[in-house]
């Protein structure tokens, strides 16, 4: 008795791994207190980062050639959309399982505070053994924070009859950067609403400089101290 056994055999596949890392705003430095003279120091919040994996990117992944099984099937064509993957809390994301080739990966979301990673990342899913079902290949994304960057300029009103505002002044004026709302780390400690993150100087000229690398958030400069000529302005500006 002779018996045929007709079996198939299935394609390989595979999956693309996609990992997304940033600089992250994980935490805050607090100083302040009183000086060795009793002096109040005021309360400082300073932001900190680390790189680390990034939840919420949105990816396409889209055919890079036609993908064609051996057996002749195209089963998609160059430029199909395929898969559409978001990252996990870990910056992680998986597609779903491909037919072998060559696939593109563009980001389509990025997380919030990002910037948008405008690269776009080709791989292949290649074969292995006829043993391996599947298969797998990985990329990584790395994004840029959101930056702020605040610069401010002061002028003052002169009075030369009686030689104010020509000899300096403007260097005994400091202004504060504050906190708008409450800004949370991804650790959950917190800038909070009102929170004093920098102490700016001004120069000869009444230019100013903020140096703190500042997460994304809502903030506003306010007058700290004075010249002793003038009055101390209690008005909030926006940073815009």
């Amino acid at each position: 008795t002779l018996i045929k056994v007709n079996k198939a055999n299935s394609p390989q596949k595979g999956k693309i791994s996609i990992s997304k890392e940033g600089e992250l705003f994980y935490g805050v430095n607090v100083s302040g207190g009183i000086d060795e003279n009793g002096n109040e120091i005021s309360t400082v919040y300073q932001p900190v980062y680390e790189t680390a994996g990034l939840a919420g990117a949105t990816y396409e992944i889209r055919a890079a050639e036609n993908i064609i099984t051996p057996d002749g099937t195209i089963h998609n064509k160059k430029g199909d959309l395929v898969d559409t993957v978001t990252t996990g809390k870990d910056g992680i994301a998986v597609s779903k399982t491909l037919y072998l080739g060559k696939y593109s990966i563009k980001e389509t979301h990025a997380p919030y505070g990002m910037v948008l990673n405008d690269e776009v990342h080709t791989v292949e899913l290649t074969y292995t053994d006829q043993t391996v079902k599947l298969t797998e290949t990985a990329t990584s994304f790395f994004n840029e924070r959101q930056k702020v960057k605040v610069n401010l300029e002061k002028w003052l009103e002169t009075n030369e009859a009686f030689d104010i505002g020509t000899n300096g002044e403007i260097k005994n004026i400091s202004f504060g950067l504050f906190a708008e709302k409450e800004i949370v780390s991804s650790s959950g400690t917190s800038i909070p609403a009102d929170g004093l993150i920098e102490i700016i100087t001004l120069d000869e000229k009444g230019n100013g400089y903020v140096n703190t690398e500042l997460p994304f958030g809502s903030y506003y400069v306010k007058e700290l101290s004075t010249d002793e000529h003038y009055i101390l302005s209690d008005k909030k500006y926006p940073v815009v």
